[in-house]
Formats: structure tokens, sequence, C-alpha cells
């Protein structure tokens, strides 16, 4: 009976869901398995969070970025949390070590605000020269300078000021020919290199490896000679992004960009190149792409003298610049205004020196000068520019006009007034004809308002079709 009864106690437990005692253990765990795993879990989550907190503490202070150079800092209470572990999202680079510059540091290892460098050359030659290596070099409130004669830099570094350009660096030593050279991978954000005040001809040269500058201001306004703000020399690329170009007009051929032998191209944003005499120089210069890019009171807005296939513009404005081209090159270019058409647009005559045309004395017309050009093609004029007066402070008025062959005649564009060339070298003059024949000749001629025979260069603004 009892063998019965077992049995039927077993059917009816799957018939109706009562599991006999045998099979429940199956299913559910003791009391004391239970208190073993909470015991498990609970030593697992402690571990866990201790191993955290040491970790955290065991990192070093120069992985943990703070968010300004100033009185009030602390690495548990203002960071900024963009640049911790390492990871730089600036550039998307991993970096190797960080360094910190500022005056008010104890200059002893660099490694926080507190300890910071007080000299920035003392911490670019901290920076590894390994090919692998990048070093973030943060550079406070001040004005840093590196004073070497040979300020090279041999390794990959991030060069970081904060609020706006305030980190100004320079070199005053006397025979220092740059500011700074870098010889490998370079980024500059948020510095000024400022060429005032001393005998340095370059500001930051660029040799190698590949460069980028962001939110940085070059600075010759004071200078009186011939300087280079930025020369970038067998790179394979450099890229401009929120920079300003500040120099003085004054300063003939002075270069606000020399790029030579760069072997991928450039690429610009919102960059201005503001009251310099050559804006850009290429030379076997590869391609360049501008954006949103402003040339204002700028002599010359390149200078390309070789091998430099492809250069674009657009949304970019020419304010009171003019432009050189020494060889065949495709250039997408625009004066005056917001780049829109793409026309391509040259100088006439060929060169650096323009037709000269000569007054006669104060208001009398001098003899009519041809204006040459070497185009074989139907062509449109879109301006003219003049330069390079004899009298810097007298007003000239121009006559200017074209002979058309097929009707046998002149006709006349125009009498324009130039104000005085004091304040720049040169000066543009808007004018636009209807197309005209490739035989077709222009000419003008001159008279000032004061006496003698003042002689001003010309150049002809022309788009082929």
């Amino acid at each position: 009976m009892a063998n019965k009864k077992s049995n039927s106690n077993s059917f009816d437990s799957y018939i109706y869901g009562k599991q006999p005692e045998k099979e429940k253990r199956r299913f559910s765990l003791s009391s004391k398995e239970i208190n073993t795993i909470y015991f498990i879990t609970s030593l697992v989550l402690i571990v866990g969070l201790t191993t955290g907190i040491l970790c955290m503490a065991l990192i070093p202070n120069n992985t943990i970025l703070n968010s300004y150079d100033g009185d009030d800092y602390d690495n548990r209470r203002n960071i900024d949390y963009r640049y911790t572990y390492n990871y730089d999202t600036e550039t998307g680079q991993f970096t190797t070590d960080t360094i910190f510059v500022s005056a008010n540091g104890d200059n002893s290892t660099g490694g926080n605000w507190d300890s910071a460098y007080t000299d920035l050359w003392t911490a670019l030659s901290q920076a590894s020269t390994h090919a692998s290596n990048l070093t973030l070099i943060h550079v406070g409130l001040g004005t840093w300078d590196i004073n070497q004669a040979v300020p090279t830099v041999n390794a990959n570094v991030i060069l970081r000021g904060y609020e706006d350009n305030i980190a100004k660096i320079t070199n005053t030593h006397v025979s220092a020919t740059e500011i700074i050279k870098f010889t490998k991978n370079s980024f500059s954000e948020d510095v000024q290199y400022v060429m005032n005040g001393i005998d340095a001809i370059i500001g930051a040269h660029c040799i190698g490896y590949s460069h980028t500058f962001e939110d940085v201001l070059f600075l010759s306004n004071a200078r009186t000679e011939s300087v280079t703000q930025l020369k970038v020399n067998g790179s394979l690329s450099y890229f401009v992004t929120d920079c300003i170009f500040y120099g003085d007009l004054t300063q003939y051929y002075s270069s606000a960009i020399h790029c030579i032998d760069v072997l991928i191209g450039a690429e610009f944003h919102n960059t201005i190149f503001n009251n310099i005499y050559v804006g850009l120089n290429g030379d076997n210069a590869s391609s360049h792409v501008f954006y949103d890019t402003l040339f204002k009171y700028v002599n010359s807005c390149m200078v390309v003298d070789a091998n430099s296939p492809y250069w674009d513009f657009e949304e970019t404005s020419f304010v009171r610049t003019t432009y050189e081209i020494n060889t065949s090159v495709y250039i997408h270019f625009a004066t005056d205004s917001t780049y829109l058409d793409f026309e391509e647009m040259y100088l006439t005559p060929d060169g650096l020196d323009g037709e000269t045309i000569t007054g006669a004395g104060a208001g009398v017309w001098g003899s009519w000068t041809n204006i040459t050009h070497s185009t074989t093609k139907w062509f449109k004029i879109r301006g003219f520019v003049f330069c390079d007066p004899s009298d810097s402070s007298a007003y000239y008025r121009i006559d200017i006009r074209v002979w058309c062959p097929a009707l046998g005649a002149h006709f006349t564009l125009g009498e324009y007034i130039i104000e005085p060339l004091s304040g720049s070298f040169t000066q543009t003059l808007p004018v636009v004809s209807g197309i005209l024949c490739p035989n077709a000749i222009m000419s003008a001629r001159l008279q000032t308002s004061d006496g003698g025979s003042d002689t001003v260069e010309i150049f002809a603004e022309i788009v082929e079709y």
C-alpha cells in the first residue's frame, strides 16, 4: 500500500502541479546556499569598489587637466573631463605625457599647475623625442620667451594656451632666425606667435611631417623689415583654422605664409589675412583649399611659382587685395567680393611689375600707355590694380579706354579718382566690361593733383572665355 500511495502522490503531483519533496530540491535553494551566494556577491562588490578607488588614487595628476591656470584649481574639484586619461579630443590623439607651464608653478616636475615649469623651453626640452610619443603642453597666461639661438623642437607636441590667445610665444635671442622650429608633428592652439621687438625673421617654422594651427594669432605689425610669419617646408600637409595673420603693408615682400614643397596640400577654415604684403606664397606647394577666408588689405593674395596644381577658394572674400601669379596653375579666385562663381582671374601684364603710366603735371593728362596682355581668348575686364605710386599723398585721376579692332575705334571705360595710397601699397578698382576680342588693346593715362611727372603702376584683372 505504501508503494501504491507513493505512486499516487507522484502521479497527482505532475497532474496538479504539486511536486514531491524530492523533486522540489531540484528547483530551490536552501537558506545556507542563499547565504553563501550573498556573501560571495558582497565580497566581489567590495573588491571591485576598492580596486576602483585605488586606481583613481594611483592615476598621475598629469592625466587630468584643470580647466584654467588660475589660483582656484584642484584636480578633484575643477576637472575638464574632455582630457582625462591622456585622450585629447581636440586632436583625436592619445598623448603619452602632459606638461604644464605657468608663472605660478614651483618649477619642479611640470606634472600639474602646482608643479608647473616656469619656462616654456624647459617644457619643450622635456618632450619625448620618440617617434610614437605625443606630448601635450599646457601653456598658461603670460609672455613666454624661448630665448634660444636654435629653437628646434624634435618631438611630437601639442602647444595649448587658454582664453583667446593670451599665451604669447616669442624668442628674443639675438642670433635666432625663428621663434620656434617644429621638426615633427605639431599642433598649436590658442597661442600667439609674436614677432614684434625681436630679430627673428620667421615666426613658426615647420619642417616635414604634418602641422595644425587653430585659434592662433601671428603678429608682426611693428616690424620694419621683411618677415615670414609661418614657413612650411617639405611637409606632408598643414591645416589652418580660426587663425589671424596680421602684419604691416610697409614690410616689403613680408609673407603671412611661405609654403615650399608641401606634398599633399593645405586646408584653411575661417582664417583672416590682414594688412600684409604677401598673404600666401606657394612654391611647389600642391593643392590648397580655402573656406570662409578673408584677405583684407593684402598686396598679393598669393605668388605661385611652380607645381601647385589646384587652389580652390570657396566663400572667400578679397577686400582691397591684389593677385599675382607666376606660372600656369588652376585657381578659382574672386576680388572685392565673396567668392561665388569660381571664375579664374589673373593679372596682366605677367610678372611682378605693372605698366607704368606717367602724368604731365597738376591737372594735365599724360600720354596714353598700353596695358599689355598675352591672352589669345575672348576676355572680360573685371578691374584694375594700382600700386607703387611715386607720390603716395597725391590724388590720381585715371582715364581708361579699349581699342576694338572690329569697330576700328576706341571706347571709354571711364575716368576714376584714386585716393592717396599712403595707407596701402595697392588699390583695387572694380571695373566690368563686355566680352572683348583677343586683340583688343587696353590703355590708360594719368593726371595728378600735384605738379611734376608722377607715376603709378597699373595691372588689369581679366577673365578668359
